[in-house]
């Protein structure tokens, strides 16, 4: 058997239980380390908002990507109560198209497909292809 395992069995040699403070240096300059993330604060408590205007489309927009999803709770900082309240705004606003529901890119992707005409629904075979 190899040496180094030798040494782990004896319990010395830089193993997982060392103390030595050379062995817990970053790994190859990466900082294999854990990270310490600290928490963001909701930005509605500090400003102590209690309701959350869905007319306020500016405010809307910083909590929606370029996708047009909502941004969770974890990467907004907002609290339990004020995403609820953020999320619901954000549907009213999109319900009377304040906001979009998706970006003008998926519409494109939407354009390469065919479109089927409501004679040709009856004309369609077995694999979907038209038949007639």
């Amino acid at each position: 058997m190899s040496t180094n395992y030798e040494d782990r069995l004896r319990g010395g040699g830089g193993g997982y239980d060392s103390d030595d403070d050379q062995d817990r240096r970053p790994m190859g300059g990466r900082g294999g380390g854990r990270r310490i993330h600290r928490r963001r604060v909701c930005r509605f408590c500090i400003d102590k908002v209690d309701l959350i205007d869905f007319k306020d489309v500016r405010l809307l927009q910083n909590y929606l990507p370029e996708r047009g999803k909502i941004l969770p709770r974890r990467i907004s900082g907002s609290c339990a109560t004020h995403q609820r309240m953020l999320a619901e705004a954000i549907k009213r606003a999109r319900n009377i198209a304040l906001l979009p529901y998706t970006t003008d890119e998926g519409r494109r992707k939407m354009a390469h497909t065919k479109v089927l005409l409501r004679e040709d629904v009856d004309d369609l075979g077995a694999r979907g292809e038209i038949v007639r």
